[in-house]
């Protein structure tokens, strides 16, 4: 998993994680208090950026 917690089991059990290779853009409202996008909306794929350069805005 590339997640630094674990993944509860039942999440996990069917997983198959890959390693990132495009980077997307999402426009969102909010961000709940568990980390969910409200209101989320696809603008599209970035050439501009590396996966490795990509992080999660607060």
């Amino acid at each position: 998993s590339p997640y630094d917690e674990p993944v509860p089991r039942e999440f996990a059990r069917d997983a198959q994680w890959v390693d990132p290779l495009l980077v997307g853009e999402v426009a969102y409202s909010v961000r709940t208090r568990d980390g969910r996008l409200r209101f989320p909306s696809w603008r599209g794929l970035r050439d501009d950026k590396d996966p490795l350069e990509v992080i999660c805005e607060p």
